[in-house]
């Protein structure tokens, strides 16, 4: 998948670890899509030991997608849909999209280096309420139709 000349990096493909049967039952006749992936997603993260997850971020095009990174520990500001249109927005943000060589241009806002993180009790942690797409971002209040004044 790319936009002109920038593309998503070159990775493994993950492959069913189901029959093609049950994968095809849960993807297009029970519409659970996320099932598979979170699967997956769950074995590969086991492989990394209890207290660790070797994901950051996730990018899918469907809300099933959200969904499944979720699953597995991704917070919901760092899992970016793609629409149909090639542009790429988080789940709490309506309004603000990118594509790929935006995030390619701003990858150290999107994805903060691990050398200048802070460090605290001698772990490496990135601050992630100071970083811009989140201190910067308003929480949508909530409110009942009665508490409206007209």
């Amino acid at each position: 998948v790319s936009t002109q000349s920038t593309g998503v990096p070159e990775g493994p493909i993950l492959l069913s670890p189901d029959s093609l049967l049950r994968a095809l039952k849960d993807e297009v006749i029970l519409k659970r899509p996320h099932i598979f992936k979170i699967r997956c997603l769950s074995d590969i993260k086991s492989l990394f030991g209890e207290n660790s997850s070797p994901f950051y971020a996730g990018f899918g095009n469907r809300t099933s997608d959200s969904k499944s990174y979720q699953a597995v520990g991704i917070p919901k500001h760092r899992v970016y849909i793609i629409n149909h249109r090639g542009e790429i927005y988080t789940e709490n943000s309506l309004v603000q999209h990118c594509t790929y060589a935006e995030i390619y241009d701003a990858n150290e806002v999107y994805f903060p280096p691990l050398h200048i993180a802070h460090t605290r009790a001698g772990e490496e942690i990135v601050e992630e309420e100071f970083l811009a797409q989140n201190f910067w971002r308003t929480e949508i209040v909530e409110f009942d139709e009665e508490d409206l004044v007209l």
